[in-house]
């Protein structure tokens, strides 16, 4: 008997099926939260004849302006990613037709050189999701990437979820797209088509009848390790919002980088295991709390004031 598996269907995967993109926002980098400006030199986004490119602060041109303005770009304000994105990428006569992963956008370093095809999602870019986001290669199998372009896991699979309470869910074998072209529902073809739980190490996790860890997810009638480690330090940022949450499950999903200068601290439902698309909370190294909509505002809500190094 043939096995269907719809994402729109699985609970741990609604983040796939989630029409506003909550993590992606357009391709406008003023307020970006996410990053922080310590990039030099200075680079922006610019416009001729309907075409984006990108160029320095003293005008030379660091990318030709060859793709298309439908995406909204931030002309008037630097970029601060430490990568460089387009709407729009080119897709070679080789690329398998029935792949389930297509690339919707190109990404660059900031010397011009190109990195990776983001994959295609709800008819725009991949989101960031726990730090990470889906990349295609030139063969349509995914796999993952950080912000600073550094490939984390290999595109060995023929199509990924978003990353969710440290795990994604991976298709490989012989899967056959189940409904228009873009629709991300999948059926398997023959025997060969398995799923599984990957890490972020891209480790293949298996399940157990009876859980181990009073958080370990519970998915499909099996329970998985939970994933997260913490230094006393973390655990101390957790305890003090965690009464914001009582209901919920309190995650850090992000540590701070040299763009990302933040925890990222995410709320999971108990039962589900699901994401609360609305919010999350950022803290910085002042112990400040912000919540963080999913639009990219930031209000804040406390001061947390035993941080300690």
């Amino acid at each position: 008997m043939k096995q269907y598996f719809i994402i729109f269907g699985l609970s741990f995967l609604l983040l796939a099926c989630q029409n506003d993109m909550p993590r992606q926002s357009p391709i406008s980098h003023s307020n970006d939260s996410q990053t922080q400006s310590k990039i030099s030199p200075t680079l922006y986004y610019f416009e001729k004849d309907n075409w984006v490119g990108v160029k320095d602060d003293n005008g030379n041109v660091i990318i030709e302006p060859s793709y298309s303005a439908i995406r909204y770009y931030d002309y008037n304000f630097p970029i601060t990613t430490p990568y460089l994105e387009f709407f729009g990428a080119k897709i070679p006569t080789t690329y398998p037709k029935n792949a389930l992963a297509y690339p919707a956008g190109e990404v660059y370093d900031h010397q011009g050189k190109f990195l990776y095809n983001v994959l295609s999602f709800d008819n725009g870019l991949d989101y960031w999701q726990e730090g990470l986001r889906r990349y295609v290669n030139e063969n349509g199998k995914v796999g993952f990437v950080n912000k600073k372009g550094d490939i984390v896991i290999a595109a060995n699979y023929d199509y990924v979820s978003a990353f969710q309470y440290g795990y994604a869910l991976v298709y490989t074998g012989n899967w056959q797209k189940d409904c228009n072209s873009d629709c991300i529902g999948f059926k398997a073809a023959d025997d060969t088509a398995t799923t599984y739980f990957i890490n972020k190490k891209g480790e293949k996790i298996g399940g157990y009848d009876t859980p181990k860890h009073p958080k370990d997810m519970f998915y499909q009638g099996k329970y998985y390790p939970y994933p997260f480690i913490y230094n006393n330090f973390e655990q101390k940022i957790l305890d003090e919002l965690r009464e914001l949450n009582k209901d919920s499950y309190l995650e850090i999903t992000e540590k701070p980088t040299e763009y990302f200068p933040y925890y990222r601290i995410e709320v999971f439902d108990k039962q589900s295991f699901i994401l609360d698309n609305d919010f999350s909370y950022l803290v910085n190294a002042n112990g400040q709390v912000f919540e963080e909509k999913s639009y990219g505002a930031l209000t804040f809500i406390k001061e947390i004031n035993f941080l300690e190094e």
